[in-house]
């Protein structure tokens, strides 16, 4: 069982998890350094928990929602050529995330497509299973959404040998038990 007193030394096996199911795949790319400590400060902080149950919770529901999972097994795949329904994407989300699921994308103004880019979901507080939001966002995405690939060799993944102190270096709102 994990404690919710976290130490540093708990938090340094986490980077790699974080490099492997949390990088940040946009360009110019920070690994998802960046991304993990605006996560913290707005979410973590008000979560009641130390920094390191945080992310192995965060890890935890992303092996349970396997998201990559549940759109391949309804055919959606990520394609240079092929475009998706935004409705068949939401409709693949249902029977494991329910209705509250949003779909975001970001549109490539220069071809006017819109690109699948997140999928917001509501966990309970205790981090234990997904619930209704709260607050029902929209969808910004068109009627049809690419869903595009990417080679995580592109990426320069790091390892906790040489950024676990990256961690150390968020804000300073940030509890950890050292």
């Amino acid at each position: 069982m994990v404690q919710k007193n976290g130490t540093h030394h708990q938090l340094r096996k986490l980077i790699d998890d974080l490099y492997a199911y949390w990088t940040d795949v946009s360009c110019p790319s920070n690994n998802g350094r960046q991304q993990w400590e605006d996560v913290w400060c707005t979410y973590g902080t008000c979560s009641g928990f130390n920094q390191t149950y945080y992310f192995q919770r965060t890890l935890a529901l992303r092996a349970q929602v396997d998201l990559l999972s549940i759109l391949e097994n309804n055919g959606i795949v990520p394609s240079s050529t092929e475009s998706y329904k935004l409705e068949d994407i939401q409709n693949a989300l249902i029977p494991t995330l329910g209705f509250s699921t949003v779909v975001e994308c970001n549109q490539k103004w220069w071809f006017g497509d819109y690109q699948l880019y997140k999928i917001h979901i509501c966990v309970s507080s205790d981090t234990k299973s997904i619930i209704s939001c709260p607050i029902q966002k929209s969808s910004n995405c068109g009627s049809n959404v690419k869903f595009l690939p990417f080679d995580p060799e592109d990426l320069s993944i790091g390892t906790a040998d040489n950024m676990a102190d990256l961690m150390i270096k968020m804000r300073a709102a940030i509890d950890m038990d050292m």
